[in-house]
């Protein structure tokens, strides 16, 4: 007959896979609330039974040997993981978008106590009234006023704008230095796992690291990635390799950008590190960013769309203004003069009172005019 032993032999080995099990389900438990952490199971398979000695007993059934613990693996699927990090860098660019946009609404509340749409109203308001009043000195200080209140405006959101792209453009920065940090770490872990799972067991705690931190970087741009046979990462973006192991090859930024807006070369231009070639981001609060900051269309929307827009109200304003007022003439009566001068950007100037040939007229100074500018009230 079989051995009483071997009987005992796979009660033993259940009990260790029954108490294994029990320790691997605590585990889960204890990192129910654990960032990153991969719920895990036992691997088990049946141990084949010993023909030696069912040679020895009275029956022809072989019965199996009982349990036997293989690993500890994580419950994970690998293309789900990939679809996730594909979505997640489009998720963070429109919520970085959406947020950038929100704040630039909000830049244009019309219920703040400066804005276009009021400042505007009144100036052309007071127009109005100056052509009912056409030689009355107090309605011609109004309109010289509100001429200075429009053009205060244009100005004040002029550099508001300037302002938040200057933000935009550091953040920028930032956000690259957060990805080579990241990419650092990821190529620490590379080499934490390949030298530990030589043993043959999965380094399941390094491997959430990893996939942690693959998940934060999938978010600020966007990634492909790949595993060798020795489960170590590869991540490339545009293209280059980022990651190789332990090997890494950093992003960098050059503040050789060209800013639409003051036609300064001073923003941060996302390039490779070791040889300065351009790096073209498609997703990932990266690719937020850089639209909020360079969008000049329609479709990449940002904020030298908007300042073009204003531009475009301001230089009808100056047209038609000018065209008006020159269909008129000064009080007393005088050759025309230009109200408005548009130099290119927003009315970056002021309005002040002048007299020209013993006559009062209003006048418009350009920041960028190297002569004053004179216009008269028609």
């Amino acid at each position: 007959m079989g051995s009483t032993f071997y009987g005992f032999e796979i009660a033993k080995s259940g009990l260790a896979a029954s108490q294994h099990a029990l320790n691997v389900t605590g585990n889960n438990i204890a990192n129910a609330d654990t960032k990153g952490y991969t719920r895990q199971r036992l691997n088990v398979s049946s141990i084949a039974a010993v023909m030696s000695l069912q040679r020895l007993a009275l029956t022809e059934v072989a019965v199996g040997g009982g349990v036997r613990i293989n690993s500890v693996e994580q419950v994970r699927d690998a293309f789900l993981d990939r679809q996730f990090r594909e979505e997640n860098s489009k998720t963070q660019y429109l919520d970085t978008l959406t947020t950038g946009l929100d704040d630039l609404e909000t830049m244009f509340d019309v219920l703040a106590d400066t804005n276009i749409k009021e400042t505007l109203s009144e100036f052309l308001a007071s127009f109005q009234d100056f052509t009912n009043n056409a030689t009355d000195y107090e309605v011609r200080a109004q309109v010289r006023s509100k001429a200075m209140e429009l053009t205060q405006s244009f100005n004040y959101y002029y550099a508001k704008l300037l302002d938040q792209q200057s933000v935009y453009n550091e953040q920028v920065s930032a956000t690259v230095d957060k990805i080579n940090e990241i990419a650092d770490s990821i190529g620490h872990l590379n080499e934490s796992i390949i030298a530990y799972e030589i043993t043959g067991q999965p380094a399941n705690d390094l491997r959430d690291q990893r996939n942690l931190l693959l998940d934060e970087l999938s978010g600020l741009v966007d990634l492909t990635y790949s595993q060798d046979s020795v489960n170590g990462l590869t991540i490339e973006i545009d293209g280059r390799m980022l990651v190789n192991k332990g090997t890494v090859n950093h992003l960098a930024t050059t503040q050789t950008g060209a800013n639409p807006l003051n036609g300064v070369n001073d923003l941060h231009v996302v390039v490779w590190e070791s040889d300065g070639a351009a790096v073209n981001v498609n997703a990932g609060s990266l690719k937020g960013l850089l639209q909020l900051r360079d969008g000049a269309t329609q479709d990449e929307y940002g904020i030298p769309y908007i300042a073009g827009e204003i531009n475009t109200l301001v230089r009808a304003l100056v047209t038609e203004i000018n065209a008006a007022h020159n269909l008129g003439w000064t009080v007393p009566c005088d050759e025309n003069w230009e109200r408005f001068v548009h130099r290119g950007g927003f009315l970056r100037g002021f309005w002040r009172a002048a007299v020209h040939n013993g006559r009062e007229f209003l006048a418009f100074r350009g920041a960028a005019a190297e002569s004053l500018q004179h216009s008269g009230i028609r």
